[in-house]
């Protein structure tokens, strides 16, 4: 009988390839720790008072440690090349917008890019077809 352990789940890991399959994955995988909302705004938790009881401070504590626990989850679930690209990323939602606009952004221009060519080659055929003059 094999024994698996759900107290540690890997990220999946981006190499430059399906940007999409892996959104959806570390979204899944960072919501699963609680940590979403680092991606989701990037406001600061609120500065403690003086007079901070100690449950306060451990509140406190636990926001930033997310921030951090969140950036370092996405930099763990990149390639060494990926790395590269976001390391200058201070915050997990600065990563993450990285993330889109290099790779899901480039997908989409792809997508437009063969669209375009698809309905260019299926004009020159529907004129090759009905052998009219007007192409």
């Amino acid at each position: 009988m094999s024994s698996t352990s759900a107290s540690h789940i890997s990220p999946p890991i981006f190499d430059g390839k399906n940007y999409q399959v892996w959104a959806v994955k570390m979204e899944t995988f960072l919501r699963a720790y609680d940590l979403w909302t680092a991606i989701e705004t990037e406001e600061e938790p609120a500065a403690l008072r003086d007079n901070a009881t100690i449950n306060q401070i451990k509140q406190h504590s636990e926001k930033v440690a997310k921030r951090y626990r969140a950036l370092s989850f996405i930099q763990a679930a990149v390639s060494e090349k990926i790395f590269s690209r976001i390391m200058s990323c201070k915050t997990a939602k600065k990563t993450w917008t990285k993330l889109e606009e290099d790779y899901l952004v480039c997908f989409i221009v792809l997508m437009v890019s063969i669209n375009v060519v698809f309905e260019l080659s299926f004009d020159v055929l529907v004129c090759m077809y009905t052998n009219t003059d007007t192409c």
